[in-house]
């Protein structure tokens, strides 16, 4: 690279104009020069490069002296600041003149034909982000993924993900995990118990070298900006210089305070990370930092805190992120020297993915692949070395985030049972269609199985039991004993002596006082020497199955177990167990569960 590019220098006439040029690269849709913009990506962004649209709109009306929204000044200010007001006005005028010709592919359509007479309001950009939300959830490098990846070793990124990382220079990772009421039949999210987060630089990995085609020094370094419900934080880190290829490099902090966090605050919510792999002189540095701060800035005037109250990213905060790293990509294509920059990628988290992180060891990876531009392969490896997250009574998570050790099964949704094993105080019974598995609670791990009922429990032949059990519970007080129900139809069966003890006989006869028509879940009530909950629809009942007689009930599920109100695990429960370990119980539906302490 050439010398003598720090911040004056950036601010000088000469400077300008290239950056002049490459703004009508990008809004005409042609190549200047073969050091310009990569303009094929911005236009593929355009669709729904919504923010980015917005900021021009605003550059346009500016430059026609049009009377400013409080939106628009506040989108205008931060890079006002930084390039001076005659840029931005300059900027203005091209893409006046490019909407002239009604050719304009880099931003929405709604936006380039939106008169310049019309400013945007907040509940404008938000309302037309909204409508823009299939298309985003719909883009390559929009990749929402399962927090269990984390737990069970893999990369978070796919091959699929990574190319389209590439392909666009940039990308959004948002991972799912359910929080209280986030579910299909759900009222709105509620609030967490907060905790302490606190992300951290740890390393990198150079698969393949950036290399430096103009000569200068060769150094890596990262940038993130960061935020939450009240919070917001810019980091640069200092610089890695002498990177070669197969090698692992310490990331050393911050480059000023050598402060290795990220992303630290009180969580009640989830958060986004939006972070930059750089290949840059030392001169850059500064001058990209002004401008990284100051394009975080114009994200953060759009700021909606509401999108971040959830426990777990939702589909508008995944749009809201994707827009604000899609604006940022497209403004550093026409303000960087073209190798300058690596790869822009947002992350998009809640306590779900936090706390996964926090149970198997705290290191996520994060690919930054753009070796389809020369630019280098690397993988940074981030730390979460906060508090455990805590989520409150009424959370529900995938089966397949908490129970990993049922991956590659078909018992990750959708179950039909879940019981204790009688005489152990860590092992359950889990029943799906006709095959059952037992599995290890504590050590996360199948013991036994998936196998056929018929074939291992020979007690049940010729009963429709082997067929399938719609719900199990231990019997309180045995260390033999289970009771199976199907239908109105139940069981007593001996898994020591593999015999049934009682029945097949019909519930109503079997458990006076019960009126329930069939059982959808069961579970002993955890050490307790003889009671047992039943579930039925949107009811249950606590029983004493050895004096057989109702102890309270038959109540509204939402009376009970409150924090379970305006979720679908109000009803229609698909199994319960108790919790090994735990003085709760498990409910699960569908694809998730949740530990109730009782």
């Amino acid at each position: 690279m050439s010398e003598g590019t720090g911040i004056d220098a950036q601010r000088s006439p000469e400077a300008r104009a290239l950056r002049l040029e490459r703004w009508r690269a990008l809004l005409s849709g042609t190549n200047v020069t073969a050091d310009g913009p990569r303009v094929d990506r911005a236009v593929r962004s355009g669709p729904v490069n919504l923010l980015m649209g917005v900021w021009l709109h605003a550059t346009a009306r500016l430059e026609q002296e049009a009377e400013l929204t409080g939106l628009e000044r506040s989108l205008l200010e931060p890079l006002c600041r930084v390039l001076g007001e005659e840029e931005v006005r300059a900027v203005g005028a091209l893409y006046r003149e490019q909407r002239e010709t009604r050719s304009v592919t880099v931003v929405p359509q709604s936006v380039a034909f939106r008169s310049l007479a019309e400013g945007y309001e907040p509940e404008d950009f938000r309302s037309a982000l909204v409508e823009l939300l299939p298309l985003i959830g719909a883009m390559p490098n929009l990749a929402v993924v399962d927090p269990a990846v984390l737990a069970q070793g893999r990369s978070v990124d796919d091959e699929r993900s990574t190319a389209a990382l590439g392909e666009y220079g940039y990308g959004v990772t948002g991972f799912t995990g359910e929080a209280p009421g986030q579910t299909e039949h759900s009222g709105p999210p509620r609030a967490g118990t907060s905790f302490r987060a606190r992300l951290e630089w740890d390393s990198f990995y150079c698969k393949k070298a950036v290399g430096d085609q103009w000569g200068g020094r060769d150094e890596i370094y990262w940038t993130a900006a960061c935020n939450a419900a009240g919070y917001g934080h810019t980091t640069r880190t200092a610089e890695t210089g002498a990177v070669t290829e197969e090698e692992t490099y310490p990331i050393h902090g911050d480059h000023a305070t050598g402060s290795k966090a990220f992303f630290d605050t009180t969580l009640n919510g989830c958060g986004t990370a939006v972070i930059t792999l750089w290949e840059a002189d030392q001169s850059h540095a500064e001058w990209y930092e002004a401008l990284g701060e100051a394009l975080q800035d114009v994200v953060d005037s759009l700021k909606y805190h509401d999108l971040f109250l959830s426990l777990i990213p939702s589909t508008e905060l995944f749009g809201y992120l994707y827009t604000g790293v899609s604006m940022l990509a497209t403004i550093w294509e026409s303000l960087r020297n073209k190798d300058d920059l690596v790869l822009t990628r947002g992350i998009a988290f809640g306590p779900a993915a936090l706390g996964m992180m926090h149970q198997y060891g705290g290191v996520a990876s994060w690919t930054f692949d753009a070796t389809a531009d020369g630019m280098g392969h690397f993988t940074l490896y981030t730390r979460y070395t906060g508090e455990e997250p805590v989520v409150p009574p009424g959370s529900s998570t995938l089966i397949s985030s908490g129970w990993p050790g049922l991956a590659g099964t078909a018992f990750t949704s959708d179950l039909d049972a879940a019981c204790n094993v009688p005489g152990s105080s860590n092992h359950l019974y889990l029943f799906k269609g006709n095959e059952y598995l037992r599995y290890d609670a504590p050590a996360e791990e199948v013991v036994a199985g998936p196998k056929s009922i018929a074939g291992s429990w020979p007690g049940l032949a010729d009963t429709a039991f082997t067929s399938g059990i719609d719900a199990a519970c231990q019997v309180p007080g045995s260390s033999t004993d289970v009771y199976l129900f199907r239908g109105t139809w139940y069981v007593r069966y001996n898994v020591s002596t593999e015999k049934i003890v009682t029945g097949p006989s019909l519930t109503m006869f079997g458990w006076p006082g019960v009126s329930f028509i069939g059982t959808d879940a069961a579970s002993a009530v955890p050490d307790h020497p003889k009671d047992v909950y039943l579930f039925r629809g949107d009811q249950y009942v606590r029983y004493n199955a050895v004096d057989n007689k109702i102890v309270n009930g038959p109540w509204s599920i939402s009376a009970g177990w409150p924090s379970v109100e305006g979720t679908a695990f109000s009803y229609a429960l698909s199994a319960a167990c108790s919790a090994p370990g735990h003085e709760a119980v498990y409910l699960f539906k569908g694809d998730r569960y949740l530990r109730y302490p009782i």
